[in-house]
Parts: structure tokens; sequence; C-alpha cells
């Protein structure tokens, strides 16, 4: 299975311990979505908004897409807050086109993650959630004026 990550789990580490098969791809970018902050993790580690990709026409998102084993697709679904056939779930599981390298001569079909009931408010994150994103960013070399737009994310 092909994953695009765009938030915590551009952390190496973090998608590492989630799924221990995942492999490196490509560098991609969604068209017509923007980062916004719209769902509250009382997970214990987290206690804040975390991310969620927005339709925006315009602006892009950009992230990794990993290689995933089949047997680590349900860790990666529980980390997500995300069950098959749950009638109310975190995020929803679904199935996006992204260009690689942001080429869109290269479209590659990946799944992702999108928060089902959106709370949009102009929630802010924490700088640790923040941090780990940016981390994650520079880690992958995504496109410098990008890192420089997450960089832009105002905290609470």
């Amino acid at each position: 299975m092909l994953y695009f990550a765009y938030g915590s789990n551009l952390d190496w580490q973090q998608m590492k311990r989630r799924c221990p098969s995942a492999s490196f791809f490509c560098i991609a970018m969604l068209l017509n979505y923007r980062l916004e902050f719209t769902h509250y993790s009382d997970v214990e580690h987290r206690k804040c908004w975390v991310v969620d990709i927005v339709p925006a026409d315009k602006e892009n998102v950009w992230g990794v897409v990993y290689r995933l084993d089949e047997a680590d697709i349900g860790n990666l679904d529980k980390n997500e807050g995300y069950k098959p056939q749950r009638a109310k779930n975190s995020y929803l599981r679904k199935e996006i086109m992204v260009y690689k390298d942001g080429n869109k001569e290269f479209p590659i079909t990946a799944w992702t993650y999108e928060v089902m009931d959106k709370i949009l408010k102009n929630n802010k994150t924490s700088e640790t959630y923040k941090q780990q994103i940016i981390n994650g960013a520079d880690l992958w070399h995504l496109p410098f004026d990008y890192i420089e737009k997450l960089k832009q994310i105002e905290v609470q």
C-alpha cells in the first residue's frame, strides 16, 4: 500500500514505530488542499489540535509517500482513530491522487487520512506538534517555501 503522510507521520521515528515495514517512496504534492487543525487529540502524549487536509483552490499540501506492508495497515488505522465499518471515526482513510516531486506528469494513487467531523475555527496546535511536522518536512527535504510556510503556523 502507498500512504501519503502530511502531518506527524512525517516523523520517521514515529512512522517506523507505527509501521515497521514503512519505506520511503517519494515526496509528493496534494493539489487543491491546505492544512488546518480541525481535530483535538486528547491522546495522552498529544493534548492539542492535530492537522488535517481541507479542500482549498490553488493551495497545495506537501508530504511523503511511504510504501507499507498490508500487515501494518491495521496499526496505522488504529493510530489515526479509524476502524473500518465503524460509524464514528476520528479520521477517514481515503484514496487520493498526489504528484511525485510535485510534477503533474507523475500522478500516484495513495491512501491518506482526513478528519471526518472537522471543527473549523482557527484552532492552534502546540509548539511540540508543530515542530514534529517541521522536523519531518526538513528530514524529507520538502520544498523550502513549504517548510517556511509551516514555520508560520501559529501555536497556542
